[in-house]
């Protein structure tokens, strides 16, 4: 198996991909930019609750309580800053600075054997691909899916299995995809067990 690698997308002297004609996103899976040397780092991201995004935190570049620039699948841009990272499973939570109408995903665990998609933006473009959920590396930290291959700028986007967030996915090889499983999502930010939609008041200033 090839060397696993990171996948963010750079995008030097254009302010935000272009839109192109394909399928639409979910309305909860967004972009995620983050300002660097002149130029846009970009990920993937889910909305999980009313004013949270869960991504990568090689994405965000453990840039806690840095801006960062958020895109909804409607080309509505927004701002947040980096609320929490774990280094331990590559992830963060960026805390917008207004609260969403679309509905939130739902973060669960998924088996091993289940169909699953991998969605993410790339370079511009929304792609869902089609792949199984596998197996678990070696130490068991790590989720893989094979039949599908993450592109560069898809990292933080989720693994989905029956509309639910299962999995966000950090890096590829050929022919697969790896990604932290939710059982580690909710372990590592246990806060997203409840009902998305009643997280906003752990997160707001009274």
């Amino acid at each position: 198996m090839l060397d696993v690698l990171l996948i963010l997308a750079t995008l030097a002297g254009m302010p935000f991909p272009q839109p192109s004609i394909g399928e639409a996103p979910p309305a909860h899976i967004v972009r995620v930019f983050v300002l660097e040397k002149g130029a846009r780092s970009a990920g993937s991201g889910s909305l999980v609750a009313p004013d949270l995004i869960l991504t990568c935190n090689h994405v965000v570049k453990d840039r806690e309580k840095d801006v960062v620039e958020v895109m909804f699948g409607n080309w509505d841009v927004v701002t947040g800053k980096v609320l929490k990272v774990d280094t331990t499973y590559d992830l963060a939570l960026i805390k917008l600075d207004a609260p969403r109408a679309e509905a939130p995903a739902t973060i669960t665990s998924a088996t091993m054997g289940d169909d699953v998609t991998i969605n993410g933006f790339g370079y511009g473009p929304y792609l869902a691909q089609k792949g199984i959920y596998k197996e678990r590396d070696k130490d068991n930290k790590w989720g893989i899916v094979k039949g599908a291959q993450a592109r560069s700028g898809d990292s933080g986007g989720p693994v989905m299995h029956d509309g639910k967030v299962v999995g966000v996915l950090w890096g590829a090889s050929e022919g697969w995809t790896w990604f932290t499983a939710g059982d580690e999502l909710l372990k590592t930010f246990p806060e997203l067990r409840a009902d998305p939609m009643l997280i906003r008041p752990l997160f707001y200033d009274l």
